[in-house]
């Protein structure tokens, strides 16, 4: 096991080199039984399977459009409100969400409108626009599609849960 702070990444890195010498080599199950803990019990040298699915970059930056899209569809939001609903899904944080804002609202998938805040100034609040509807209901179905191929050229080799 390696000491510095980019473990996880080398680590990660160094059995998907070794591949080819078994595919169990690098498991949800195995990650989880590491041992290494700091005085939370939480594993800063080791990553389990929940861990990696939320963290993922990658999964995170797919994803985050259809689940900030689809959560003002259910209600309109302002961006703070929104910051926190997303983040019960993907940890993400303001930087993240305010960008992704002004785009979808630029494109047409937002309106916004001011309401008054017993809290403070009024807040921008976003509201899904037809046009938004729709390309809600076109990403809902292109994630079904790409989920559903994902999750049966997993379970062809084996699952991997």
């Amino acid at each position: 096991m390696h000491s510095s702070g980019f473990n996880l990444i080398l680590t990660y890195e160094e059995v998907l080199l070794q591949e080819n010498i078994g595919k169990a080599a690098f498991s949800a199950r195995a990650l989880e039984s590491e041992t290494h803990t700091d005085q939370q019990g939480a594993s800063p040298e080791c990553i389990n399977a929940r861990e990696w699915s939320i963290m993922n970059p990658q999964f995170k930056k797919g994803v985050l459009e259809l689940i900030v899209l689809e959560s003002v569809h259910q209600k309109d939001m302002y961006g703070y409100e929104l910051v926190e609903e997303v983040s019960q899904v993907i940890d993400v944080n303001e930087g993240t969400i305010y960008p992704l804002l002004k785009r979808l609202t630029n494109e047409r998938y937002f309106e916004t409108y001011l309401r008054e805040s017993s809290e403070g100034p009024p807040r921008k609040y976003y509201h899904l626009t037809a046009a938004g509807v729709l390309y809600l209901d076109k990403l809902a179905v292109e994630w079904k599609e790409f989920q559903a191929r994902v999750n049966k050229f997993l379970e062809g080799r084996g699952g991997h849960e």
